[in-house]
């Protein structure tokens, strides 16, 4: 039922509908009688309606043309849709982004010898690429090769599943989350439990890089050395390039600490290029030198750095 009040009241003015009598305040029409509205299927207000610091409260919708305006408001929002960032206005809550994700790839396979990389950091299809995740972030690995292909993070080539902070591991589809704790190994690995040549390997960071300090007449590279610095401390070591240990893209930094001259040895069927002036083999580091060895292809190599000839 809608109240069709007088235009233009004077303060206590009165107006009676069906017995109620309502009195104009100077800013609305205000009844100490109680109304029973629940029969009418559409009622209207003549003012403001004055809750009178009680609630509305009930299931169903409210559909207004118009603005809401609020000290705040209370729930999780997901049935709120087309929100425009132009009609949101005021201090917006801080955003909990603890649990954002870092990184998500779409994985394929190349019949069962690769699984097939896209996404973050690959600008096309890569095979078993080596990845560099990081402690306390969140990545995701979309299974989309086919079904017959389940994606374990592992502690070793062919070894058990590493599950610390892994949803869905060794799942066949779906979407596989790693949460990577800040106690996570250096070095972990992936791999198809169905077809082992499916691998690859997943190496660990913070945001500092792990230094290995190391003391002695000579020294092989290993995969381990990736993404870190190793510190040598003897005088007249000899640090070797293997073969068949990197992957394109891993890099190793050195630091001769010691008092006399260091040799970065290439190893045998790799290359090792100076990037100073394109040649290959052995490299000699100063005391006190830093030099980046960067993997570039299978068994290719260029280092570059200080105290470097």
């Amino acid at each position: 039922m809608a109240i069709n009040f007088p235009a233009n009241p004077s303060i206590n003015d009165t107006f009676i509908v069906s017995g109620t009598i309502f009195t104009w305040t100077g800013v609305k029409w205000k009844s100490t009688a109680v109304t029973e509205i629940s029969s009418d299927t559409s009622p209207e207000l003549g003012g403001e309606l004055d809750l009178n610091n009680t609630g509305i409260t009930g299931t169903g919708n409210i559909n207004v043309t118009g603005i809401i305006t609020s000290t705040s408001f209370s729930g999780n929002g997901a049935n709120l849709t087309s929100l425009s960032s132009a009609q949101l206005t005021g201090a917006l809550p801080a955003i909990d982004g603890s649990n954002a994700v870092s990184g998500r790839w779409v994985l394929g396979a190349n019949g069962t010898s690769d699984y097939t990389f896209t996404g973050i950091g690959f600008t096309e299809t890569t095979n078993d690429p080596t990845l560099y995740l990081r402690r306390g972030k969140v990545y995701e690995f979309v299974n989309d090769s086919g079904g017959s292909h389940p994606f374990e993070i592992r502690v070793s080539n062919g070894g058990a599943a590493y599950n610390n902070g892994v949803t869905n591991n060794g799942s066949a589809t779906g979407t596989i989350k790693f949460e990577v704790p800040y106690n996570a190994p250096d070095t972990l690995f992936y791999q198809c439990t169905n077809h082992s040549g499916m691998f690859g390997t997943i190496k660990i960071f913070d945001r500092s890089i792990p230094v290995n300090a190391h003391s002695a007449a000579s020294y092989t590279l290993t995969l381990s050395d990736a993404g870190g610095c190793v510190r040598e401390a003897t005088s007249g070591a000899n640090i070797t390039v293997p073969a068949d240990v990197f992957s394109a893209g891993d890099a190793i930094t050195i630091f001769n600490i010691s008092s006399g001259n260091n040799t970065i040895t290439q190893g045998s069927s790799t290359t090792l290029y100076n990037a100073a002036d394109g040649t290959t083999g052995n490299r000699t580091l100063a005391a006190k030198g830093v030099a980046t060895i960067l993997c570039t292809a299978s068994n290719e190599f260029v280092v570059s750095g200080a105290q470097l000839t």
